[in-house]
């Protein structure tokens, strides 16, 4: 079976409704559809283009934290996305040791 990647640009992850998973980097929820999809999902017919100036604050999975917008410059070569979700189930993952 082959993978077939879909184009960068109908993505999810440059979708303006796509919010990163704080916790692991390759999900995010669409808060358009409120659904989980994967990084590489393709978008369909809700996507819209991210526009980076719409927002003062961006996620930046490189660094992994929130930047300003301010900070942009420092983080051009970055993947940027808007903030991230915080799935508050999270801590039914912790596990004790």
């Amino acid at each position: 079976m082959v993978k077939v990647m879909l184009p960068y640009k109908e993505a999810c992850r440059t979708c303006v409704f796509w919010r990163p998973s704080i916790s692991y980097n390759s999900i995010g929820l669409c808060i358009k559809r409120e659904v989980i999809r994967l990084t590489t999902d393709w978008g369909g017919d809700c996507y819209s283009r991210l526009n980076l100036s719409k927002f003062s604050m961006m996620w930046c999975a490189t660094c992994n934290r929130v930047v300003h917008e301010a900070e942009y410059e420092d983080h051009i070569f970055h993947e940027l996305y808007p903030p991230p979700y915080v799935d508050l189930s999270i801590v039914e993952e912790i596990y004790g040791g």
